[in-house]
């Protein structure tokens, strides 16, 4: 039902050596739909997400299994964003995860990018000589429909960047976004905040017409994580700096050169880590709206502003169970577990892997 609001009692933290495996046993197979720092405060986010998904922390609430990762242009090109998403999986010792390239351009009109997070959109510290040549032959779009006809209602899409790849996959293959389990989105300004232009968030600002084409065509609504639930969570830049970049391990390592632009200000908003972990901890989540949103299209003032239809007077079906509110102490909990984890390069490029890059 439209506008339909829940509220949980988030649980009590608990420590990876007494982990409690709940909700769903069965292993999750996650597609990771990424373009890194997608216009979140500090470069290198999606770092912390993908080693969040990648390290399988027995903290977690979902066994999640990490089948690809599918990039698109957004802060900076197609070309970066590849080098970035590796040695991203590298650094958390998940080189074995399959990597494709997608869109290099929005559907009908790709915005400017103004390297806020630099020039590769990742801090400008790796070497300009580091490696693209695991990148999968296979077109993104091509790839994400092929693996959910593979897995048809076992995948969990994860879209932390703009939601080309998506839109074009749904076009090649009606049935696509009906194959999926679940959708979780980052993206979207549920209160008119925005942060990119006014009311407006990246994601949705680099291609509101994909988002809007996903929007309109899902068959169930889709997990929505927008700005504004971001920056209500209120991370501060003390604990950034004092308590999670003191960690001694090769990901914060990686992390603090990445984010060291961008660690300005009061507030640390790791909005693609948010998204992540609620993939692995649903109850992160302690408020959510199940309602219609749109996405305001054309060439006026409002356009990739985000409508939501709190009080159900759109006459539309839901689709969107917009996350509200998050538990900061789970949130911070967990990051400190996930990234002061021990890195260990996987040997996992069995046949399930080589079949998931279309090896088999």
């Amino acid at each position: 039902m439209t506008g339909t609001r829940t509220g949980t009692r988030t649980a009590s933290l608990r420590r990876a050596a007494s982990p409690v495996l709940a909700a769903s046993l069965a292993t999750v197979l996650a597609v990771f739909l990424t373009v890194p720092a997608t216009g979140c405060r500090g470069s290198a986010c999606c770092a912390i997400a993908g080693a969040a998904l990648g390290a399988g922390a027995d903290m977690t609430e979902r066994r999640v299994r990490v089948l690809a990762v599918t990039c698109a242009q957004g802060n900076t090109g197609l070309r970066n964003v590849t080098r970035n998403v590796l040695a991203t999986l590298r650094t958390a010792g998940r080189a074995d995860v399959p990597v494709f390239g997608g869109a290099a351009q929005s559907l009908l009109v790709t915005p400017p990018t103004d390297h806020h997070f630099g020039e590769d959109g990742l801090g400008d510290f790796l070497p300009a000589n580091d490696s693209y040549s695991s990148v999968q032959v296979e077109h993104a779009a091509v790839a994400l429909v092929r693996l959910a006809r593979r897995y048809p209602g076992r995948i969990s899409l994860v879209c932390l960047g703009p939601m080309t790849n998506v839109a074009l996959a749904s076009r090649l293959d009606p049935e696509f976004l009906d194959n999926l389990r679940d959708v979780f989105v980052l993206g979207g300004s549920s209160m008119g905040v925005g942060n990119t232009k006014a009311a407006t968030e990246f994601n949705v600002y680099m291609d509101a017409e994909a988002f809007e084409a996903v929007l309109r065509s899902v068959p169930k609504p889709v997990f929505l994580l927008p700005w504004e639930t971001v920056t209500a969570t209120n991370f501060s830049q003390e604990w950034r700096r004092d308590r999670l970049g003191a960690l001694a391990t090769p990901q914060m390592e990686f992390l603090n050169l990445a984010e060291r632009r961008t660690r300005s200000g009061k507030r640390y908003n790791p909005a693609d880590a948010m998204l992540a972990l609620f993939v692995l901890r649903p109850d992160l989540i302690t408020e959510r709206t199940t309602t219609n949103v749109q996405v305001v299209l054309g060439d006026g003032f409002a356009r990739a502003a985000t409508l939501v239809d709190y009080v159900g007077r759109s006459g539309k079906a839901a689709n969107a169970v917009l996350l509200q509110r998050a538990d900061r102490a789970l949130a911070e909990c967990l990051l400190l577990e996930l990234l002061s984890a021990p890195v260990s390069v996987s040997s996992r490029a069995d046949k399930a892997h080589k079949a998931v890059a279309g090896e088999d």
